[in-house]
């Protein structure tokens, strides 16, 4: 008889033990309830893409608030963006002075953007300050961020993070450019 050493022997009972003991788990190397695995699903979908874009956008009504420092503006405006082509967008702010009439900032934006093929995009988390220039024919210099928050059609479920700088106007019109990314069309569905 050789002299074979048993230990090989052990080794590989031991490996098929542990095999068969973890053979649910091997099956499905990850077991999610429905709602986790739809979560991980769409996250592996979203694809960030650069964004840009600018839009001319002027006001259509300026209303009091309980606020003597603060004036609610309606507007529109019309631009041409990378995703979007054409789009209108319709909104409101809440534009904040100081107690000389000075802007500061703005709050509370509520705005859609209407792509070339009639989708809806919405605006979210809108911030912008506002500095003075001193050029009596572009007296502000807005800057901010906003995000995207969903949509329809081919923009449902659409996110994005954006940057914009906008030159104002005498009348309050102001022309404005934003950069930043935008999730792939029909990602986040």
């Amino acid at each position: 008889m050789t002299d074979r050493h048993p230990y090989p022997l052990i080794g590989s009972l031991a490996l098929l033990v542990a095999l068969a003991a973890c053979s649910d788990e091997l099956a499905s190397p990850v077991l999610l309830d429905p709602v986790s695995a739809e979560t991980v699903t769409a996250a592996k979908k979203v694809k960030m893409v650069p964004h840009k874009g600018e839009i001319f956008f002027y006001p259509t009504a300026v209303e009091p608030t309980d606020d003597p420092l603060v004036v609610r503006i309606s507007y529109e405006g019309e631009g041409i963006a990378s995703h979007f082509g054409s789009f209108t967008e319709t909104g409101a702010y809440s534009l904040h002075s100081d107690g000389v009439g000075t802007p500061l900032f703005i709050s509370d934006v509520v705005a859609t953007r209407y792509t070339a093929n009639g989708d809806m995009v919405f605006l979210t988390n809108v911030t912008g300050v506002i500095s003075l220039t001193g050029d009596p024919e572009h007296p502000l210099i807005l800057e901010g961020d906003f995000n995207y928050g969903g949509g329809t059609g081919r923009f449902e479920g659409v996110s994005g993070s954006l940057h914009w700088l906008a030159i104002g106007n005498p009348d309050g019109s102001a022309l404005s450019n934003f950069e930043g990314t935008i999730s792939t069309v029909g990602s986040g569905k």
